[in-house]
């Protein structure tokens, strides 16, 4: 249990660490025309994706570290409908919790999933955040309410480095 979740925050961090570029990061949301928390999920997918394929051996890690956190509801997801949440929440949870949670995405929304799944540069990363950024505009999908705890991830003020895994 514990060792798993430890694995997985190291493991995540040690994926920003390696695969981040610091010029990207610090640049300026303004700048990426792109709220910092978009930026956030899909560099998040990312960085996971590349760790885990440089040490196979956290992959294991990480779904149990991700099956722990689900269970002790880290994600505050239960009892929660969550197709209800905004598309980049539901990317993020999606990403994070895999089969353990049931999410549709419509076929709209699916080419804007499988660009930020498949992002392999940095550039990709800002890409594919605004094409979803943009997309959620246009829709005007309002993350009024908020379903994670603390992480409003359609906050275009947002300019944290917090990750939602992260406890650092």
């Amino acid at each position: 249990g514990s060792k798993d979740t430890v694995d997985l925050f190291l493991g995540h961090e040690v994926g920003h660490a390696l695969f981040t570029p610091y010029e990207g990061w610090h640049d300026s949301p303004a700048q990426a025309e792109v709220p910092r928390s978009f930026l956030n999920v899909v560099e998040d997918v990312r960085i996971e994706r590349k760790i885990q394929a440089k040490y196979p051996g956290l992959i294991s890690s990480f779904k149990r570290g991700y099956t722990v956190l689900f269970k002790e509801n880290f994600f505050n997801t239960q009892g929660r409908d969550l197709q209800t949440y905004s598309l980049i929440d539901r990317i993020n949870i999606k990403a994070k919790l895999r089969d353990l949670v049931d999410i549709q995405f419509s076929d709209e929304e699916a080419s804007y999933v499988k660009d930020v799944f498949a992002a392999d540069t940095w550039d990709e990363v800002v890409d594919a955040a605004k094409a979803v950024y943009e997309f959620m505009k246009e829709n005007q999908e309002e993350d009024s309410d908020s379903h994670q705890s603390g992480d409003s991830s359609f906050d275009e003020n947002q300019d944290s480095e917090e990750t939602s895994v992260s406890p650092s």
